[in-house]
């Protein structure tokens, strides 16, 4: 068996244009006038984005037992804390405005960590990524999912195997005796998804690799690999969009794992059906359709709107999930083992 070793969260943000923005450049350019307050997103009525009502949504007396004086918001550590309170504050803040309570983000140091806190009960919000959207909907079936994240105008990204780009790696049967970085156990691009390509490919991750490692985040597991510390490191598409460091340039994509669909924004078991009706309204009504909902996402990582979900949405994800559970049923579920390993 491969050593296992752990290393903290490091990475950067990157600010992205919104697609309406584009989409009102693609007009300006056919000189076409457009308000300003229209646009289409995948999966949305593409009409102008409809105000907010704030005064229906803000939480009567009795949503909420009274004790509850704010709503905690839990984000997994897909980047580092710093940068995703930067992102996701304003979000906070504006539906927090809207329900009128305020709205406390806590991003976990572990993936495991949010599964954990949801199943628990002591969180009541979370931006859960897809596996552990699946774990944590496993040990808790009455978390309620509000919606699905929609990124950069999509519902869902690609997982890659990436390399240098003066690698003399070309397949994955090539990885056989090299080293490789996963991001978590419990990240469905930067780990389960590049497990069963690995496995496809004829490979025993827990047999055939010198070295394995969690890196913690995308964007660690990127410099790992672009730095020549691992022969190959799983990380996700928008690692390499979102890169700044430069890194990106230094590496090329070995093998594209399959596509995975965004996060999932939960709330827990026990909520009220009126608060987690307005979270739900309030949450879609947060869009780049509108200059508000551009305002308040322009630092949020690509986030174009959050769209209405079904729990079947992440189906692929459970399929995928039980092919890695069947190779080895050690390693899935890790929720409280990931929490003690540490990212």
């Amino acid at each position: 068996m491969p050593m296992l070793s752990t290393t903290l969260p490091k990475g950067g943000p990157l600010r992205r244009l919104s697609l309406a923005l584009s989409c009102s450049a693609v007009a300006a350019i056919c000189g076409c006038k457009s308000p300003p307050e229209q646009g289409s997103l995948q999966g949305m009525v593409p009409l102008a984005a409809k105000p907010m009502e704030t005064a229906d949504l803000h939480l009567a007396p009795g949503d909420l037992p009274a004790s509850i004086t704010k709503l905690r918001f839990g984000i997994t550590p897909y980047l580092a804390a710093r940068q995703l309170h930067v992102q996701m504050q304003p979000v906070a803040d504006e539906v927090g405005a809207a329900l009128g309570i305020g709205i406390e983000v806590t991003v976990t140091q572990t993936y495991g960590e949010l599964v954990d806190a949801m199943a628990r009960g002591t969180m009541d919000i979370a931006l859960l990524s897809p596996l552990t959207y699946v774990l944590a909907k496993e040990r808790q079936p009455d978390l309620q999912l509000l919606a699905r994240t929609m990124t950069y105008g999509s519902t869902d990204y690609s997982s890659y195997l990436a390399v240098r780009a003066d690698s003399s790696l070309q397949g994955l049967s090539d990885l056989k005796g090299k080293r490789i970085a996963f991001v978590d156990p419990l990240s469905a691009s930067g780990f389960l998804f590049p497990y069963v390509a690995i496995l496809d490919g004829g490979l025993d991750p827990k047999k055939d690799f010198q070295h394995l490692e969690f890196s913690g985040t995308h964007p660690a597991s990127l410099q790992a690999v672009a730095s020549g510390r691992v022969d190959a490191a799983a990380i996700s598409s928008g690692t390499l969009t979102e890169d700044q460091s430069g890194a990106s340039a230094e590496v090329r994509i070995l093998f594209k794992a399959g596509r995975v669909p965004y996060d999932a924004l939960c709330a827990r078991a026990g909520l009220s059906p009126a608060v987690i009706a307005k979270l739900s309204t309030v949450f879609q009504h947060i869009d780049t359709r509108s200059r508000r909902g551009r305002e308040i996402l322009g630092r949020a990582t690509g986030i174009s709107a959050w769209i209405a979900a079904q729990d079947r949405d992440y189906d692929d994800v459970r399929a995928v999930l039980s092919r890695v559970r069947h190779h080895d049923p050690t390693i899935l579920p890790l929720a409280h083992s990931a929490t003690e390993a540490g990212r």
